[in-house]
């Protein structure tokens, strides 16, 4: 749900910037296309599925430290 919202928002951002970068000098326009295109990269990246882990070995509390 953060990743959706995250993407629409950073989608808009930045196509917003990139329709108003006339006013700023050449390295802005290349700061803002960098840094807003990666934060929607990061954006979209959220939307992926996380990889499901095996559980390690259980260890009890007492058994720490060779005690148990």
């Amino acid at each position: 749900m953060t990743g959706g919202a995250w993407l629409i928002y950073n989608a808009i951002h930045f196509l917003w910037h990139l329709l108003h970068l006339d006013v700023f000098p050449s390295i802005d326009k290349i700061g803002v296309a960098v840094i807003l295109g990666g934060l929607l990269i990061l954006s979209i990246l959220m939307m992926l599925p996380v990889k499901e882990t095996k559980p390690g070995p259980s260890v009890r509390l007492g058994e720490v430290g060779g005690q148990g």
